[in-house]
């Protein structure tokens, strides 16, 4: 594995400039029954009203607004704005298959994890790195605080250990206070990450899954008679490739992609699929329209 890129490149400096006009925003995802998902602004733990949105079918029927029923004459549920400070945990997969792909999968989260962190600094919010690795929570707090949290971001490496839930839950319980979870993922132990989601939801704490896909993933530079290596296990396996080989994989891989997608819906976890070949500008883009980062400073 190549090693991890030096602190100046992580975040170029036109790029962190452009980000000084962003911030993270500290989100409640909520899973609909059509299969959406509503963000709405989670900010610390006192509860403030902050207006309605209209009902949609699989909404929590206790946030409905049964008094505003007859003065709207219509459904709607009650939203709400938390005041206080939020610790937000950026937790990177660093385990094995995470360093696959050209650009590889850790190589995007690395870059993702140091500017999610440099946005929720500036934001004044608190900032746990978290990896799903192992180790203890590491704690970052206000923009004094940015150069060391970009110099452990271009720290992370692959670690051999594979995932460490337990010991993983068992830190994230000791945050108290407001929290939003975002969590980067191949989801390749997908059972064990999926159970990890449900302890976050049964906190009432929201969770992100943003899923990388390596675009070799989608198209296996693979043909003939091929020697293949499970790039955790190092099980090898010899197969022809063929056009139809090929196909089937497709196949398969669309399938574990709507599953995966299917248990955050069911979870209540938002989800969101990026490219390791997306520019960090581009991914950046994709998460103001996904309204996890909005414009301005405020």
């Amino acid at each position: 594995m190549a090693e991890a890129t030096p602190t100046v490149d992580l975040l170029a400096p036109e790029f962190r400039e452009r980000l000084e006009h962003l911030r993270l925003v500290a989100q409640q995802v909520r899973s609909s029954g059509r299969g959406g998902t509503h963000l709405t602004r989670l900010r610390g733990s006192g509860l403030e009203f902050a207006g309605h949105r209209p009902y949609s079918p699989g909404d929590d029927l206790r946030y409905l607004d049964w008094a505003a029923l007859g003065r709207l004459d219509q459904l709607v549920l009650k939203q709400f704005d938390v005041q206080g400070d939020v610790t937000v945990v950026l937790a990177p997969d660093c385990s094995t298959s995470m360093d696959y792909g050209e650009p590889s999968k850790l190589d995007l989260v690395r870059q993702l994890t140091g500017a999610l962190g440099y946005l929720a600094l500036h934001s004044a919010d608190q900032v746990a790195l978290a990896p799903l690795t192992g180790g203890a929570f590491e704690r970052f707090s206000g923009p004094a605080h940015v150069h060391d949290w970009l110099d452990r971001a271009s720290r992370l490496r692959r670690n051999k250990q594979g995932l460490q839930m337990r010991g993983w839950i068992e830190q994230a319980r000791s945050i108290h206070g407001a929290a939003l979870f975002i969590v980067m993922t191949d989801f390749l132990q997908r059972a064990d990450v999926l159970n990890l989601f449900g302890e976050i939801r049964r906190r009432n704490a929201p969770v992100i899954a943003i899923y990388p896909i390596a675009p070799q993933e989608f198209n296996p530079p693979l043909s003939g008679r091929s020697a293949l290596t499970a790039i955790e296990s190092g099980e090898r396996l010899k197969l022809d490739i063929t056009p139809e080989t090929l196909d089937a994989y497709k196949r398969e891989l669309n399938l574990y992609r709507a599953a995966i997608q299917a248990s955050c819906r069911r979870i209540g976890a938002g989800l969101l699929e990026i490219g390791t070949h997306e520019r960090m500008e581009d991914v950046v883009l994709m998460l103001v329209a996904h309204r996890i980062i909005r414009v301005g400073r405020s």
